[in-house]
């Protein structure tokens, strides 16, 4: 345990003599800034060597980690290999990656991919940003489906997490009500009857699933009626309202004639 320790102390030790040196550096010399890129290499390097040493002491690799990050950060600053966004992408994927090694080091980790991949989705939206393939009124939108897509991972890699369907579920339809009124899709009443039914469909969901969960139609059934209220005020709710009531009569008669 003492040993553990010892050297768990010399990898934060080294990290600190690193920063001070690179700050004495900055300060007192006129040296390259390459000399910093050595100091958090060579010091990187050092800390990796103990890790391998004993590989039990795996939180040696948090320091030998960071000085090796930024040594590749300033490296490529330097080289002006990346510029801007990408920039801003290669940092936020280095971040994510350890998130990553825990979870894959131990699968019982599933916290550790709720940042790892919120930051990899920022990653790539800076990415596709650079690239000018994404417009900006979709970064709202596309950061809402983010983190929507990264609760549906948590489920699915273990459906005991089903509370993770509730912050899922929220973010994505915030993130298509922001998509529509960008896009004007949604405006006037269209906006409150998008908003209530988007409230009223889990209940609904709730009662389909279990029906002895039979007080999920009360509140779901009066915001969807007057969701449908707000609907059947716009023109394009006089046509979709008799669709939906034909589609829903279609499914209750194959489910029934299923049975």
């Amino acid at each position: 345990m003492e040993l553990k320790t010892n050297k768990e102390n010399m990898g934060w030790g080294i990290l600190l003599i690193c920063f001070g040196s690179a700050v004495m550096l900055d300060l007192y010399t006129n040296f390259s800034d390459w000399f910093k890129v050595g100091i958090f290499l060579i010091g990187g390097l050092v800390t990796l060597a103990i890790y391998l040493s004993n590989r039990e002491q795996w939180l040696i690799l948090i320091s030998a980690y960071i000085l090796l990050a930024l040594s590749a950060i300033a490296a490529l600053a330097l080289w002006d290999f990346l510029d801007g966004d990408v920039m801003g992408s290669f940092v936020l994927a280095i971040i994510a990656a350890p998130f990553f090694a825990v979870y894959f080091k131990n699968k019982n980790n599933w916290w550790a991919m709720i940042p790892g991949l919120i930051l990899s989705a920022i990653a790539v939206l800076l990415l596709l940003t650079s690239m000018n393939v994404i417009d900006e009124f979709l970064f709202a939108p596309y950061f809402l489906f983010s983190i929507g897509v990264t609760f549906l991972v948590v489920y699915f890699n273990d459906r005991k997490n089903w509370w993770a369907l509730i912050p899922a579920y929220t973010m994505i339809m915030v993130g298509f009500l922001v998509a529509f009124l960008e896009t004007g899709i949604l405006t006037d009443m269209l906006i409150p009857a998008f908003v209530l039914f988007s409230i009223a469909i889990p209940f609904f969901i709730v009662y389909f699933k279990n029906r002895e969960n039979w007080w999920a139609l009360i509140p779901g059934g009066i915001l969807g009626t007057i969701a449908s209220g707000f609907l059947l005020s716009e023109p394009i709710g006089k046509f979709l309202t008799p669709v939906v009531l034909i589609v829903i009569g279609f499914i209750l008669i194959f489910r029934q004639n299923r049975k």
